[in-house]
């Protein structure tokens, strides 16, 4: 969203909270930590989840009705964990965001091109 657009402030913010929360509390996931609040500077899956689920409850994309970079880039994580890893178990309001997101075409050209790279 262009600056002056009320959905900047909470994009950039998603954009921040992507890094700073949601991949660090996966990767503690992923990795079998055990940490509880306030041990941790990121915060705690669950917190992590909840905060995923309320949002996406409430809005089809982060900053609402209008898809953004931060959609792509939170949707990929949520995708790896939903469907992937299976880290997050699935419901309605992550599997519809997953397929709002990952199931563009966009999304299907980069991961063929991603493929091809690594084939390469």
């Amino acid at each position: 969203p262009p600056i002056g657009d009320p959905r900047r402030g909470p994009y950039l913010s998603w954009l921040v909270y992507n890094d700073a929360v949601i991949d660090p509390v996966l990767a503690a996931k992923f990795g079998g930590w055990v940490y509880e609040k306030p041990g941790v500077s990121f915060g705690v899956f669950e917190d992590m989840v909840g905060h995923l689920e309320a949002t996406l409850s409430r809005t089809p994309y982060l900053t609402g009705d209008t898809f953004s970079a931060a959609d792509m880039l939170v949707g990929g994580a949520i995708n790896c964990a939903v469907r992937i890893t299976k880290a997050i178990p699935e419901s309605p309001a992550l599997i519809g965001f997953i397929e709002r997101t990952v199931g563009r075409p966009s999304f299907a050209s980069y991961l063929a091109a991603d493929r091809a790279l690594q084939g390469a």
